[in-house]
């Protein structure tokens, strides 16, 4: 599982640079408990996660204009 989460190609939100999740650079925070993985290039915290999407159907898009099955 762990694999999976470092191979994962990511782009950061910052600076926009695309890479993979295990070129992230671990940075502590002030208080030396938390660690975050930040970008390589600008040192940012969020990304986007650019692996493969699942699409949806047709058939699962929500439709405002459905008001429920009808009962007799």
């Amino acid at each position: 599982m762990a694999n999976l989460i470092q191979d994962k190609e990511v782009q950061c939100t910052r600076c926009r640079n695309k890479h993979k999740f295990s070129e992230r650079i671990e940075k502590r925070k002030k208080n030396f408990v938390f660690v975050s993985m930040v970008c390589p290039r600008c040192g940012g915290e969020s990304y986007f996660d650019l692996s493969e999407k699942e699409v949806q159907d047709d058939d699962d898009v929500f439709d405002p204009d459905y008001i429920g099955p009808d009962e007799d």
